[in-house]
């Protein structure tokens, strides 16, 4: 059976529906037919809800119910099906969980996505008590997860802009290690961790990449290694799987004059076969943990006069070699797996002793001019 046509009304219409229940819709200030969320029992309750709708139209105090329940949607609403939906590697998925359950989540939570201004926002990252890092990361969480929410136009405008905040601001200044220093680290450490010391300088690789290597991922006929994969370790699991980015997949050129020291170790330290790991555990059955290399590292690191330099910055010194040695831009951020030039630009904007060396040169030029 046919609902039954509503009765003409001065503001709205109501009709019968087949269950005996009525429904109730209007023609709204944006001329589009707005009906109510509900269907009534009763005729008069229909009339009820045109009534209310009518006295917000009348009064100018009415929203179109879709921004109504946009208006409704908290930051937990948001965020909940958005970190699920992501395609994280499982480190940015557990560093997330917790930057939303630490820092975000107690202030914004609740919140109306709609409710966050650029005010809550300054008065939010003001009052956060913890590292540089952890500030920069999340507040770098909170402006992509509003930054999406304004793609799907649930709010007009990301209020998260505050000038320099996402920046990582350095707790120290950075004395990079000199080739010298390296090489008495190298000296000093056991045999078995000589090359990782060595790859992970030179080549600029993360000790994830390092860990994970294996024997059909080095390349010392042609002189590169293949990086395609890390590891991570999360609350005491060990996982394999794709390196830190899309860009972290990638091709790096061994400087030749570690490469007698490669084939020695494969010798030596590595395990057999085509999957073998470079540098597997001491008893060669596992991955090895970085709490046992920076162990031995640590204590390496004072013979060469640096208890200040930490395992991860030897990536740092590979960057800034490879800057030193005439690497573009774009080179740069290939060899060390950056997504983004503006983290390669880092390293060749650090390079400190540069501008005194192309000086001297250029000095030098000048000199052997002289009779």
């Amino acid at each position: 059976m046919r609902a039954q046509q509503g009765h003409r009304r001065g503001f709205g219409a109501i009709r019968k529906l087949p269950s005996g229940r009525y429904q109730a819709s209007y023609a709204g200030p944006d001329l589009v037919r707005h009906k109510a969320p509900v269907t009534y029992q009763t005729r008069e309750d229909a009339e009820g809800w045109l009534y209310k709708q009518r006295g917000a139209v009348t009064g100018d105090d009415w929203t179109p119910p879709a921004v109504k329940r946009q208006s409704a949607v908290t930051f937990t609403d948001y965020v909940d099906p958005w970190l699920q939906m992501r395609d994280l590697t499982p480190r940015t998925r557990s560093l997330y969980t917790s930057l939303l359950r630490t820092h975000l989540t107690p202030t914004f939570g609740a919140m109306a996505i709609t409710a966050i201004t650029p005010l809550a926002v300054k008065k939010w990252y003001a009052g956060l008590d913890t590292g540089p890092t952890a500030k920069a990361n999340a507040y770098g969480l909170l402006r992509t997860v509003l930054g999406d929410a304004v793609d799907e136009e649930l709010i007009a405008r990301n209020p998260v802009r505050i000038k320099g905040a996402g920046s990582k601001k350095r707790a120290r200044e950075l004395r990079v290690l000199t080739i010298d220093e390296l090489d008495k680290i190298v000296t000093a450490i056991p045999a078995r961790y000589e090359c990782l010391v060595l790859l992970g300088a030179w080549c600029a690789m993360r000790f994830g990449e390092l860990a994970a290597l294996r024997r059909c991922d080095l390349d010392l006929k042609n002189g590169v290694v293949h990086i395609r994969q890390a590891i991570t370790t999360i609350k005491g699991q060990t996982i394999v799987g794709d390196p830190k980015s899309s860009a972290g997949r990638r091709t790096v050129s061994i400087p030749p004059h570690i490469i007698p020291a490669l084939k020695q170790h494969m010798k030596t330290h590595a395990s057999f076969g085509r999957e073998g790991l470079v540098f597997p555990t001491a008893s060669g059955d596992g991955y090895l943990a970085s709490s046992t290399v920076h162990r031995v590292f640590d204590r390496a690191k004072v013979t060469a006069d640096r208890p200040d330099v930490r395992l991860h910055d030897l990536r740092h010194f590979g960057a800034i070699m490879a800057a030193r040695g005439g690497a573009t831009l774009g080179e740069l951020q290939q060899r060390l797996g950056h997504s983004t030039a503006a983290a390669a630009m880092i390293y060749q904007s650090s390079i400190s002793e540069r501008p005194t060396e192309i000086a001297k040169a250029l000095s030098a030029l000048v000199e052997a001019r002289a009779p």
